[in-house]
């Protein structure tokens, strides 16, 4: 899939924000075609968000092929920062295995 093309290619840090606050930034989805098919589509159930649906059902998939998990609900600038930590922390692994692969025949 997908995710683990990303995942075999470099760090995979998923940007956790929860569904109320994902919603709020999103607002009608706009720009967003998936988002809007998953509205367009209706509930699977009565009185199911559609888009709520797609978030949990996609939610799984993003949590297991993350190497990190950064909670994102907050400013900008708080969120950057926790990023930058994760990407320092991985920085040795990353650099290694960088300086493996020039090396490698």
């Amino acid at each position: 899939s997908d995710l683990i093309v990303r995942r075999n290619r470099g760090l995979v840090v998923f940007l956790d924000v929860p569904y109320p606050v994902l919603q709020q930034r999103v607002g009608s989805g706009q720009g967003r075609p998936v988002f809007q098919a998953a509205v367009r589509s209706g509930p699977a159930a009565p009185g199911e968000d559609p888009a709520e649906a797609l978030y949990r059902a996609r939610l799984p998939r993003y949590r297991a092929a993350a190497d990190a998990i950064v909670p994102a609900a907050d400013s900008p600038a708080v969120v950057a920062r926790r990023l930058a930590g994760v990407l320092w922390e991985a920085r040795r692994p990353i650099d290694q295995e960088s300086e493996s692969r020039r090396t490698a025949p």
